[in-house]
């Protein structure tokens, strides 16, 4: 399954940036270039990367500017180009959500519904099932799946699931359900009661979700999203290369030559390291929390669409933001003046905080500088995606990714998400005066 590297090529120290979609560069195509090009040179080696992909949607322009830096392997051409794919990881949250939000639309349940009222479920609570779900679970209502306050532990946090093997949503939550039931509560997996006490982030939450929306709609997890939110943004063209692409296992070969290779360390002894290439690893174990897979460009379109409410007009994004809670407390946020004073942007709480504040699958923080900003990073084992919506400051969104396999600055691109969103808000500043 794993193919390890070949000697780093000088190619990579050659490589050029790209613009698409841009009749001519001006000055802040020249300083972006220049950014993601400065944090590709610094972080390639010790992170093993091949490329940096970034797009930006400015006001008043109906199309992304797109950039590249780097190679689609690492150290070794091809190119990379706009059009090619990244994980986005947990960035597929939000279009979970907007499944269920559908599935709310048509009546067949709240999302203040708790999951023992679901009679769909029952049969997971039957203590004759081997892998029966807690019965604490029946108490935990969909909202608190939603914003990360359910106590459910993690099955990640635990250590199952990822395996190149083929997983069902099913399999994935027995792995947080078998460990409550034989191990107890720990809040270290993510598992408290009652449940709305805390926020800590599961991803069972979302598996079950996944599970849920399946449940009800009578069709698997990959046929809704591709039907109800995909369709709309996939290249029509087959003679074009692939965009977005969700399906929770191996790439079929149309997906993959179109995928920026990543590649995950592997520890041979105290002083030797091994990269695999993690591209096609079956994504099975992130699934309806993880398993999206597509393009900078795609993904500024998509958020766009997310947050003007345009990828169903039943579907609000205001629904996602009512959701909202303060990091770790799970204090509920409801007024502007609650942002202002539990969702301050710190970047010396350190990466994983930067989102002090939690909603449905997306994070907000607050600054006088940037207003409030909504954002969400989505991790693989080998793949960082960030994307940044600043609706207060001209309404620009700036998506990044990388192929990074955990190495020392696995959490950097999410600097180089603000780095550029500074950039882009003192030349929108700039113009308009």
């Amino acid at each position: 399954m794993i193919n390890y590297l070949k000697k780093f090529s000088l190619f990579s120290a050659i490589s050029l940036v790209f613009i698409s979609n841009i009749a001519m560069a001006d000055a802040l195509d020249d300083q972006l270039n220049a950014s993601i090009s400065a944090y590709f040179s610094k972080n390639q080696t010790p992170d093993h990367i091949s490329s940096v992909q970034l797009s930006v949607l400015l006001p008043h322009e109906d199309q992304p500017r797109n950039y590249i830096v780097g190679t689609q392997y690492f150290g070794e051409p091809p190119k990379a180009t706009t059009d090619m794919m990244f994980q986005w990881g947990s960035i597929t949250k939000e279009y979970t959500n907007v499944l269920i939000f559908q599935l709310v639309h048509q009546g067949l349940f709240s999302t203040n519904d708790h999951l023992g009222d679901l009679q769909i479920l029952k049969s997971y609570f039957d203590p004759s099932n081997p892998h029966h779900w807690p019965a604490a679970w029946k108490n935990i209502t969909i909202n608190q799946l939603m914003n990360m306050t359910s106590g459910i532990p993690s099955y990640t946090s635990i250590g199952g699931g990822i395996e190149p093997a083929s997983y069902t949503l099913e399999d994935l939550i027995n792995i947080a359900a078998d460990y409550q039931n034989t191990q107890g509560c720990d809040i270290s997996v993510g598992c408290f009661t009652p449940a709305g006490s805390q926020w800590v982030y599961s991803n069972t939450n979302y598996i079950i979700l996944g599970l849920i929306a399946e449940k009800f709609s009578g069709t698997s997890y990959q046929n809704l999203l591709n039907t109800n939110i995909l369709s709309q943004f996939q290249e029509k063209d087959p003679a074009k290369p692939v965009n977005v692409y969700y399906d929770a296992d191996f790439y079929p070969a149309n997906v993959l030559s179109n995928m920026v290779h990543s590649y995950f360390p592997y520890q041979l002894s105290q002083k030797i390291t091994a990269w695999g290439d993690w591209t096609n690893w079956n994504l099975s174990w992130a699934a309806s929390a993880g398993a999206l897979t597509g393009n900078m460009q795609t993904l500024v379109r998509m958020t766009q669409a997310l947050y003007q409410n345009k990828i169903d007009s039943h579907v609000k994004i205001t629904d996602f933001q009512s959701n909202l809670v303060e990091m770790p407390s799970a204090t509920p946020v409801v007024s502007e003046q609650d942002v202002q004073k539990d969702c301050v942007f710190d970047a010396t709480k350190g990466p994983t905080l930067w989102g002090s504040c939690f909603a449905n699958g997306i994070m907000t923080v607050y600054s006088p500088k940037y207003g409030q900003v909504w954002w969400y990073a989505g991790d693989t084992m080998a793949y960082r995606t960030v994307y940044l919506y600043f609706p207060e400051r001209h309404g620009f969104i700036v998506a990044i990714s990388t192929d990074n396999g955990q190495g020392p600055g696995h959490y950097l691109i999410d600097l180089e998400a603000f780095k550029v969103g500074d950039i882009i808000l003192k030349y929108l500043n700039s113009n308009s005066n």
